[in-house]
């Protein structure tokens, strides 16, 4: 029986790149080609691109907490009247909420994707 093998990249489409690898780390790649059925290079290339999202989020984090920070401070919140809620939508998507004045539910008054900030009224 032989295997369908996907081609992700043909050779004369990307520049030819060569980079000496420790020993254990090619066993993995190659371990981990052969498990999931795909060449070493789709491997290289999609270990990179995890990479390269790590290291993009990380530099997107303190953005994204500095603009939190300004939400707060354009609305002029009093320390412990608000709620600060990292959204399910993405790691960089937090909704600013703070209580109604009957203090019986919770508004929300800011959102921020990323750095672009929404404010509210409520």
């Amino acid at each position: 029986m032989r295997l369908a093998r996907l081609v992700l990249y043909t050779s004369d489409a990307l520049p030819r790149l060569s980079v000496r690898l420790p020993a254990n780390l090619s066993l993995w790649i190659a371990e981990e080609a052969s498990n999931t059925c795909r060449s070493m290079n789709g491997v290289v290339v999609e270990a990179l691109n995890l990479l390269k999202d790590i290291r993009a989020d990380e530099r997107r984090g303190p953005k994204h907490d500095a603009a939190v920070s300004k939400a707060m401070t354009l609305v002029e919140m009093p320390q412990g009247t608000s709620i600060i809620i990292r959204s399910g939508q993405g790691p960089f998507q937090t909704e600013l909420l703070r209580q109604s004045l009957d203090g019986n539910k919770l508004a929300l008054f800011a959102l921020v994707i990323d750095e672009d900030i929404q404010i509210f009224n409520i």
